[in-house]
């Protein structure tokens, strides 16, 4: 799920830099640089997430014991 968002911000914010880097975008309905930005920062945070469930099913994964090491057998 994260990936799909991830590649909706990113195709967002790639869409957004042209248009802001375009010789039309003037005027009234052109791209400030802070829309730019702010869609720079939604990435960023989704990195992060990505990140953060990364080492977190990392980390769970390594204090779970492998089904054939459980006591209960």
């Amino acid at each position: 799920m994260l990936t799909a968002l991830y590649e909706e911000h990113a195709a967002d914010l790639r869409s957004l830099e042209e248009e802001w880097n375009s010789p039309w975008n003037r005027g009234a309905g052109s791209v400030s640089w802070d829309e730019v930005e702010q869609a720079r920062e939604s990435l960023e945070r989704v990195v992060e997430l990505q990140r953060l469930t990364s080492a977190s099913t990392s980390k769970s994964s390594r204090e779970t014991p492998p089904p054939e090491a459980s006591p209960h057998r």
